[in-house]
C-alpha cells in the first residue's frame, strides 16, 4: 500500500513538472512572439506601460505603486504617474493629489537603440503646470523604465512593464 502511495505521488509530482516547463522550441517560439509584439507596440506609437515602482530622488526610498500607468498613443501621452518630490514655488501643491495627470501632445519625439534589446524613447510635453520630458526605456522583452524631467519639479524615475496580449 505505501509504495503504491509513493508511486502515485512520484507520478504527480513528474507530470506537474512536465506541464510547467516548456521545450526549448516553445520558449523560443514564445519569446520571438513578445520581442515582435514590443517592437511593433513601439513602431506603432501605441503602447501603455504599468508602473511598479516609483523612485524620486533625493532621500525618499523606492515605492511599490499600483494601477499607474504612462500610455502612448500616436502623437498624445496619456499620463497618469505618482509624483513626489520638490516642486518649484510657482506651482500649486506638491504633486501629490494630482500627480503627473494629464493628457497631451507628444513634442520632439525621438526614438533611438543604444542596444540591440533596447529602445529609447525622448519626447517633451506640457501640462497646465509644467513642461516636461520623458525619457522611457523598453527592453525586447517588455520591462520598462521611465524618467520625467520636469521645468518646475524635481526628477522621478519609475519602472514596469509593458502591457502586452499574452
Amino acid at each position: 500500500m505505501k509504495k503504491t502511495l509513493l508511486f502515485a505521488v512520484i507520478a504527480l509530482v513528474l507530470c506537474a513538472c512536465g506541464t510547467t516547463f516548456k521545450s526549448a522550441e516553445e520558449k523560443a517560439a514564445y519569446e520571438a512572439k513578445l520581442v515582435k509584439q514590443v517592437n511593433d507596440k513601439l513602431h506603432d506609437r501605441h503602447f501603455t506601460i504599468e508602473v511598479t515602482y516609483m523612485k524620486p530622488l533625493g532621500s525618499m526610498p523606492a515605492r511599490e505603486v499600483n494601477g499607474f500607468n504612462l500610455q502612448l498613443k500616436g502623437d498624445t501621452v496619456v499620463s497618469y504617474l505618482p509624483y513626489y518630490g520638490r516642486v518649484s514655488s510657482g506651482l500649486f501643491g506638491f504633486g501629490g493629489d494630482t500627480g503627473l495627470n494629464f493628457t497631451s501632445k507628444v513634442e520632439k519625439y525621438s526614438e533611438t537603440h543604444p542596444k540591440a534589446d533596447l529602445t529609447r524613447i525622448n519626447f517633451e510635453t506640457r501640462s497646465k503646470e509644467d513642461r516636461y520630458l520623458y525619457e522611457v526605456e523598453v527592453f525586447s522583452n517588455g520591462k520598462a523604465s521611465i524618467s520625467v524631467i520636469g521645468d518646475g519639479h524635481q526628477s522621478i524615475n519609475f519602472d514596469g512593464e509593458m502591457k502586452l496580449d499574452y
